[in-house]
């Protein structure tokens, strides 16, 4: 006897099979038929069902062909592309990290006890999971940082008709990323979506500064001596500077300090922008000035007209005494 008919014999005593329908006043009910539930007490009593063997013609107990044992097994099995999977939920507390780090150190500990094989895999089943976007832009988001660089590179270079130029503009950048994560590890949380695409808002944020500081600078060469070009072009726009940064830093606080539902989405955005906007305007006062002058030194020096001498002849001294 195979063991799909006795499958079959226990499903229709536990669970019942329609086996007819009634019409009654219109209306059709199904008419199930299975063993009464008084009789089904306990697994005994499934051991005692009798199961008719069409090669033997007769009937036979369960219990004769077979016995139960207690496993743990899930209640449902779900297929996806033809592959079983089992879905898991991450529901996280404020202080827990972002789903993206907790699904790694799942991934982890998985592998250090041999459970993820070939025939078992973590994947991310839904694709608009903040989890599935963080891991899509782990990959993608330095792909996309250093295009936006590039194309930054670009629009300057057009504007200061130059190659060089760019290049110190650009330098507050790096600080910028400095300053943001400093300011993440001090608050304590972790990257998100929100917080990668901060970083690439911080290309335009951080290199405002120095554009407004080296646009003064450039303006000047030529009209006064390069180290008071650079010194007089910070006085100048340090109060601009100043405000634009303080605009950024205001709209970042309802960020930062938001509370309601779906604030915690913002809040790392707002942090990334606080930290990398501070340091990037603190620094560009410094580092910009400091590497504009020590490269372009020469080439600046080398430009600036020099006065020569006049030097008079004998000869035209003497006619000019006698002249006299």
């Amino acid at each position: 006897m195979s063991p799909a008919a006795v499958g079959a014999a226990l499903q229709i005593a536990t669970s019942g099979v329609q086996a007819s329908t009634v019409q009654i006043g219109g209306a059709s009910y199904p008419i199930e038929v299975m063993v009464d539930p008084v009789r089904l007490a306990d697994g005994q009593s499934l051991l005692d069902l009798p199961i008719y063997s069409p090669l033997l013609r007769t009937n036979l107990q369960a219990g004769q062909l077979g016995s139960f044992t207690l496993n743990a097994s899930p209640t449902s099995m779900t297929r996806y592309n033809r592959i079983y999977f089992a879905q898991y939920t991450i529901d996280l507390t404020p202080d827990a990290p972002p789903q993206l780090t907790v699904q790694k150190q799942l991934e982890r500990e998985l592998e250090t006890r041999g459970l993820l094989t070939d025939d078992l895999q973590l994947i991310t089943n839904s694709s608009t999971s903040s989890a599935a976007l963080a891991q899509q832009l782990e990959t993608q988001a330095p792909m996309a940082f250093l295009l936006a660089l590039f194309l930054a590179y670009l629009v300057m270079g057009a504007q200061f008709n130059s190659w060089r130029y760019p290049i110190y503009l650009l330098l507050p950048v790096p600080l910028a990323l400095v300053g943001a994560l400093l300011m993440v590890f001090v608050k304590g949380s972790g990257l998100d979506v929100f917080g990668l695409l901060g970083m690439l808002m911080l290309i335009g944020l951080s290199a405002k500064n120095a554009i407004l500081y080296l646009d003064f600078v450039v303006e000047r060469l030529g009209k006064m001596p390069f180290i008071d070009a650079l010194v007089e072009s910070g006085r100048l726009r340090f109060r601009p500077i100043v405000m634009t940064t303080l605009t950024v830093l205001v709209t970042s606080f309802p960020l930062i300090l938001g509370g309601g539902q779906g604030s915690e989405f913002g809040q790392v955005l707002g942090v990334v922008t606080f930290g990398g906007v501070i340091f990037s305007a603190v620094l560009t006062f410094f580092v910009v000035p400091a590497a504009f002058y020590l490269f372009e030194r020469k080439r600046v020096e080398a430009a600036e007209p020099t006065e020569e001498p006049v030097v008079v002849e004998s000869g035209a001294r003497e006619e000019l005494e006698l002249s006299t």
